[in-house]
């Protein structure tokens, strides 16, 4: 019914299309306001170090009251090749974090670099170096 060609035309048409849809299927950092970078200061309360991305959740106290951040970063395999390790930063830890807010206004913030309190930068992303996180 089909030729060869017809065969060929749409593999290598399904062969393009691959890379867009992996690509779309993982969200963006698009949510993220990148131009202003938010930094703050607050006791680690939860932590995920799983694929996709790694979590963990900032208590911060502020005259108003406390506030739990949502930090997002890379996943682990690409933090490990940034210097972090699993118990790098542990719950209970008073952490500064430094990155892009998202743009909804909540209180979620995609880590750009963590300060630990000895004083020791992890970088979130290979970009922060760029940007002068890390150490």
């Amino acid at each position: 019914m089909y030729g060869a060609t017809h065969r060929a035309t749409l593999f290598v048409l399904a062969a393009a299309l691959l890379p867009w849809l992996a690509a779309s299927a993982h969200h963006s950092v698009l949510g993220f306001d990148g131009s202003h970078e938010t930094t703050i200061t607050g006791r680690v309360v939860q932590l995920k170090w799983q694929f996709p991305h790694v979590r963990f959740a900032v208590l911060v106290s502020r005259d108003g009251g406390d506030e739990t951040w949502s930090i997002e970063s890379e996943a682990p395999q690409v933090l490990a090749t940034l210097g972090w390790q699993p118990n790098a930063v542990r719950v209970g830890d008073v952490v500064t974090v430094h990155g892009a807010r998202a743009k909804d206004g909540s209180m979620a913030l995609r880590c750009a670099f963590v300060e630990l309190a000895e004083g020791r930068k992890l970088e979130c992303f290979a970009a922060a170096r760029a940007a002068g996180g890390g150490s």
